[in-house]
């Protein structure tokens, strides 16, 4: 097992990596094959990543995102990676400039 744990990761980004896998092992991964064959994912699974913090993340609060920073995203992007997910579309340098 690796225990290598990188600098940047702190107790908060653990849990999120966490609140991330959860979210993509229970609501995308089951659902890749619907979400290929119809080109988009369906509303509440959306709804249900906004719910959980897992949008927006590097986006000021004041301008209605979470206030994190890259590191939130990227924690966010190994989880999605990690199930070898790529219905979800989730890139936020295309959403975040």
């Amino acid at each position: 097992m690796i225990t290598y744990r990188s600098p940047w990761m702190t107790d908060e980004l653990d849990m999120l990596r966490a609140t991330a896998r959860r979210f993509f092992e229970e609501e995308v991964a089951p659902k890749a094959d619907k979400f290929r064959a119809q080109h988009h994912i369906d509303r509440d699974v959306w709804e249900k990543a906004g719910e959980l913090g897992l949008l927006c993340m590097s986006i000021p609060e004041e301008y209605g995102g979470m206030g994190g920073t890259f590191a939130h995203e990227v924690v966010v992007m190994e989880e999605q990676a990690r199930i070898c997910d790529t219905t979800f579309g989730f890139i936020p340098g295309s959403v975040n400039g």
